[in-house]
């Protein structure tokens, strides 16, 4: 990851009590599937001391799977009195109980979710209410700091003007296969085959993930949702286009951009040739690139790993150590 002109702002008291839980501090993860397996070692590599998870949701059992841990049920897993729950299920009907679920239990919550959370704002203003920390940095950019630097720039009293961005890897991985001759069905089996792409891959083709990620972004940048999102989707014609855009130089790329007017907040995912040199273009297969433009000219622009097992279970791993900062001081 790489980041230029990041501003530094001084540290801020905690809004959350440190109750000084017992230590390691108990924990369920909801799914355990790529970003959850991944979160589930990072745990025990670098958080042993200070993390046990007591129980896993999972949609089956498999063979190996310790019993007593791992569990079909949401009950099972909340009967075991966390107080954290790491939700990195994929969206649905079943993600949005169990975020409700977590939040009556009382526990702290990391959540992956950008669908569910962009989906239900209430989510968060419940939890700053019951005095719960939810944080979800990784349903943005994936290891990228998305929403920490925008949320760091409105805080200093920098007004935002824009952000605009490549904010799906799948999508940008997709892109470049079919710039190297591969077909739609053949780039979108090669997205999933390396855990870039869901098995049903729509919500990044058609721009509905890049969409909900502008939704976050707008409530950090400005308080609100977008009063408006267009989409423009990855389809059949995308090959083609893609070799018209490389025929004079460019590259085809799935542009999320957020704006401020004086109308409101204007949102859209649009495919867009960005020429040579430009940091939007340049991000290469599941890479991100998201620049926050800034009243007085100043700009940030923040490149990283936006999808895959790495990225985003690096991100929630992030989101935990600071779960633990606030509540235990470190």
């Amino acid at each position: 990851m790489s980041l230029s002109l990041l501003v530094s702002s001084p540290a801020s008291p905690t809004p959350f009590p440190r109750v000084l839980p017992e230590r390691p501090l108990r924990a369920v993860l909801l799914g355990c599937g790529t970003v959850g397996g991944g979160v589930l070692d990072g745990i025990r590599q670098s958080l042993a001391g200070d993390v046990t998870v007591e129980a896993i949701l999972v949609s089956r059992h498999r063979k190996g799977r310790a019993p007593g841990r791992f569990f079909t049920e949401a009950e099972s897993v909340f009967a075991a009195g966390p107080r954290l729950v790491i939700d990195c299920l994929p969206d649905g009907e079943l993600a949005e109980r169990l975020l409700e679920l977590a939040l009556q239990s009382g526990a702290d919550i990391v959540s992956a979710n950008k669908a569910v959370i962009a989906r239900r704002p209430d989510v968060a203003v419940r939890a700053r209410e019951r005095g719960q920390i939810l944080r979800f940095s990784a349903a943005v950019g994936g290891e990228l700091p998305v929403l920490e630097t925008v949320s760091r720039v409105r805080g200093e009293g920098r007004a935002i003007l824009a952000v605009a961005g490549v904010v799906n890897g799948t999508s940008n991985f997709v892109l470049d296969r079919l710039a190297e001759g591969a077909g739609l069905d053949t780039a979108i089996r090669a997205a999933q085959a390396l855990g870039f792409a869901e098995a049903d891959p729509s919500a990044d083709l058609e721009g509905r993930d890049a969409a909900a990620k502008l939704t976050l972004i707008a409530r950090a940048a400005f308080g609100r949702d977008p009063d408006s999102v267009t989409l423009e989707a990855i389809d059949a014609g995308t090959p083609g286009r893609v070799r018209e855009a490389a025929a004079c130089g460019y590259r085809l790329r799935q542009i999320a951009i957020l704006r401020a007017t004086n109308a409101g907040v204007e949102a859209s995912v649009s495919l867009t040739p960005r020429a040579p040199g430009d940091p939007l273009g340049d991000v290469r297969d599941e890479e991100n690139a998201v620049r926050i433009s800034c009243e007085g000219g100043d700009t940030i622009l923040l490149t990283g790993r936006g999808a895959g097992r790495e990225a985003t279970a690096s991100s929630v791993l992030s989101d935990i150590r600071a779960v633990i900062a606030a509540r235990c001081g470190r």
